[in-house]
């Protein structure tokens, strides 16, 4: 009995499996290719847009997108130690830069967002502190 030789090879990186004489196969291997080769900035975005699932009592979450402002590692530190010490409304102006709804991005308006739905400050803080630290679910 003999083993069969393989058909395929793997590209210049040895990553990618290619077919006979070289060639990437194409489709989900290319595009696996240009998502691994993406390049990361060092500098990090000043600002980042998320979707929030705001509670509607009765009904299911609405989403909004959400601006938000990026941090470093220091200004993230100094953010937590602060958080306990202001009311939410304050905490959302200073974590948001703006969102996706009709009504102008504001104190008054963020108030009534608070007001409304309640459990809105949760859900928004939440994202927002597991956008910044990576902590997806599921990912």
């Amino acid at each position: 009995m003999f083993l069969a030789q393989a058909t395929t090879s793997t590209d210049a990186s040895g990553f990618f499996p290619s077919q006979g004489k070289g060639r990437v196969r194409t489709g989900a291997f290319k595009t696996l290719r240009k998502t691994i080769m993406a390049k990361l900035i060092l500098t990090a975005a000043p600002t980042f847009k998320a979707i929030v699932l705001i509670p509607v009592p009765g009904k299911k979450p609405v989403a909004v997108e959400f601006s938000f402002k990026g941090r470093t590692k220091d200004e993230f530190k100094t953010f937590m130690e602060t958080m306990g010490d202001r009311d939410d409304v304050d905490v959302i102006l200073d974590i948001a830069t703006g969102w996706e709804l009709e009504d102008a991005f504001g104190k008054e308006s963020v108030d009534m967002l608070l007001q409304n739905y309640i459990g809105s400050a949760r859900v928004i803080i939440e994202k927002y502190l597991a956008e910044l630290t990576a902590a997806r679910l599921g990912n």
